[in-house]
């Protein structure tokens, strides 16, 4: 299994997950990932979230842990 792969952000600054890594990971359409920001490695690490779909901010923020994850949009 290959683990490497790279994309291209586009102008709104989105990517896409391969379908090789969704399946792997078993992320389907309307799940929530974790992002983590490593900022002394320059990382972004993705992570499949427990979490159900939310579309109310208030409750979006109540799922982020502020200490490890860095919101990249707002509102």
């Amino acid at each position: 299994m290959n683990n490497l792969c790279i994309r291209r952000v586009d102008e709104l600054g989105r990517i896409t997950l391969p379908a090789d890594v969704r399946r792997w990971l078993d992320i389907k359409e309307k799940d929530c990932l974790e992002i983590t920001v490593d900022l002394k490695e320059g990382k972004i690490i993705l992570s499949k979230s427990s979490a159900r779909y939310e579309t109310n901010e208030a409750q979006d923020m109540r799922l982020a842990k502020p200490d490890n994850i860095i919101r990249i949009y707002n509102k």
